[in-house]
């Protein structure tokens, strides 16, 4: 027996039914949806940005204490956050920010959102990257911004260098950007040698800024003297980025020129900052002949109000810059001495109460330059006798 074939028209139905049939069981039990792309758990350093979880992930990165390189400090174990901020790099994973937590009497423009204050670095890998020279605060000296243009971030740091036992003191301005290899791609001694106390009246003689470009292109560097304000009075010297270069283009400058391009790759070595403040300080004074007549010499006497108060006196040398140049020697105490001696090798001058006012022979300033001690000695009824030395510049 022949079972008659369906139609045509019966098989495209037939077709159509089961269609809508796959259909409605596909919605129904979710059996034809792609399977779900596993994501990635985020990494401690990319929980950074999340206000919730930042701090707790701040704290499991300090608890690891993984370093880039050799650290010359150890991170403090606080986990507090004021702030972060990304740091896109050239290639590879970003970088972050961390802006600590502080008390608001320690640096007063820190807070909460705010990208100012102590700050650490922390790479992709959620390891800390010990900062340029140790300089891990970001105030009112030292600019956060994108030298690039695109984005990319650099630290202008402005950093006093001490060469070891000299009143002197250099400024440098280093812009190092925020990348793992913390490297300065300029640095500048920025104006002459200061020397002596600083105070509301007197201070460094040169400034620096950043100009911002138009069309978003890299701010330029500018360096000069500083006007009585505090701002930049003149423009001496302008540094502009070379994205091809990764570095800064502008003038090698000199002591005549009151600025230096330097090298500070390294503070192990000669080449590193300390080594050329130390230079700039020498060759400065020569050229500046600072020393070319007699310097004169007040000893001020205070009397001793708080324990707190210097037992040795303190020496003011003059600066280059000062247009009246006086050595002025302070002294603390229950009451003034009586006599006061000045001593260089065998030159000695002797000076009484109460004008303590001498000078120091050109001869004996020029053998000072070279870093040697004046000798002061003080004595009176109720002073007992102390001794104490000043190195000159």
């Amino acid at each position: 027996m022949r079972y008659p074939m369906p139609s045509f028209r019966c098989a495209r139905r037939w077709a159509w039914f089961r269609v809508l049939l796959s259909a409605l069981l596909c919605g129904a039990l979710g059996a034809c949806r792609p399977p779900p792309v596993p994501t990635r758990p985020l990494s401690l350093s990319e929980q950074l940005l999340d206000l919730e979880r930042r701090e707790a992930a701040f704290c499991a990165l300090l608890s690891q204490g993984r370093y880039l390189g050799t650290p010359r400090y150890q991170e403090e174990p606080d986990c507090r956050i004021n702030h972060v901020l990304r740091a896109p790099q050239a290639e590879g994973e970003p970088m972050y920010i961390v802006f600590r937590a502080v008390d608001a009497e320690v640096f007063p423009e820190s807070g909460p959102g705010v990208a100012r204050g102590p700050f650490t670095l922390v790479d992709g890998e959620g390891r800390f990257v010990p900062i340029f020279s140790s300089a891990n605060v970001i105030g009112s000296e030292t600019r956060l911004f994108s030298h690039t243009g695109d984005g990319r971030l650099a630290v202008a740091h402005h950093i006093r260098y001490g060469p070891s036992g000299s009143p002197w003191s250099v400024q440098m301005l280093h812009i190092v950007p925020v990348t793992p290899g913390q490297r300065s791609i300029l640095s500048v001694v920025v104006g002459p040698p200061f020397i002596g106390f600083m105070s509301a009246d007197k201070h460094y003689a040169w400034t620096w800024r950043l100009r911002e470009q138009p069309s978003g292109a890299p701010p330029l560097v500018e360096l000069g003297p500083r006007s009585a304000d505090g701002a930049l009075a003149r423009v001496a010297a302008t540094f502009r980025f070379e994205p091809g270069e990764g570095r800064y283009a502008g003038p090698e400058g000199s002591v005549t020129e009151g600025f230096l391009r330097v090298s500070a790759d390294s503070e192990d070595c000669d080449c590193g900052p300390y080594s050329h403040a130390e230079a700039w300080v020498r060759n400065f004074v020569r050229a500046a002949g600072s020393f070319e007549s007699p310097l004169p010499v007040v000893v001020e006497y205070q009397p001793r109000q708080n324990e707190s108060d210097p037992s040795h006196p303190e020496a003011d040398w003059p600066g280059p810059g000062d247009a009246q140049p006086v050595l002025r020697i302070r002294m603390h105490g229950d009451c003034p001495p009586e006599t006061v001696e000045l001593e260089y090798g065998s030159w000695s001058q002797r000076v009484e109460a109460p004008a303590f006012r001498t000078e120091i022979p050109t001869q004996v300033l020029k053998q000072l330059s070279a870093g040697k001690s004046v000798t002061l000695r003080w004595s009176g009824r109720c002073v007992i006798e102390g001794v104490s030395s000043f190195q000159a510049p």
